[in-house]
């Protein structure tokens, strides 16, 4: 004979407290909506209210870790290198006037924050504005034969006399 089912309903575990059970499966296994002492209502598995994986909302855990200090050292500031200097991402942002999003995800991908990115340095010559990549189309040239020239020193003026003269 089996052994007859706790009912929960009503009991505390944590800041939990069993409304009612929403399923039992197949395996015996029960799920039950709670609801926590700030009002958050989720659909918790026994297992999780028994062993004590769960005790309450993410919301109080929040508050709990901050109450506690334990949010020390957990979030710690991403440190940018802008030409050689260790800085906050919010002061690279301030000086090289990228957004933040941008800087995290270079810091990320390892790239380097005072390079410029790859088709996205702009060459301007009388007002025309354009990227390496750019300038060769116009001049019908390889982008390769853009960064030669001006590795070497060239300007953009002498680029155009050149190959438009």
């Amino acid at each position: 004979m089996s052994r007859p089912r706790a009912d929960h309903i009503g009991e505390r575990f944590g800041k939990w407290t069993v409304i009612l059970e929403l399923k039992s499966m197949p395996n015996r296994s029960r799920v039950f909506l709670c609801e926590c002492e700030c009002g958050i209502q989720r659909s918790i598995p026994q297992s999780n209210l028994l062993y004590g994986s769960s005790t309450q909302c993410r919301r109080c855990s929040t508050k709990q870790m901050w109450a506690d200090g334990k949010h020390l050292g957990k979030r710690r500031h991403k440190i940018a290198r802008l030409n050689g200097k260790r800085m906050t991402v919010r002061e690279a942002c301030e000086k090289t006037g990228l957004l933040e999003a941008t800087i995290r995800s270079r810091i990320r991908q390892g790239v380097r924050l005072d390079a410029p990115k790859h088709g996205g340095h702009q060459l301007v010559h009388d007002g025309v504005s354009m990227n390496m990549s750019g300038w060769a189309r116009r001049f019908g040239v390889t982008r390769e034969n853009i960064r030669q020239n001006i590795e070497r020193g060239r300007t953009i003026g002498e680029l155009i006399a050149r190959y438009e003269g």
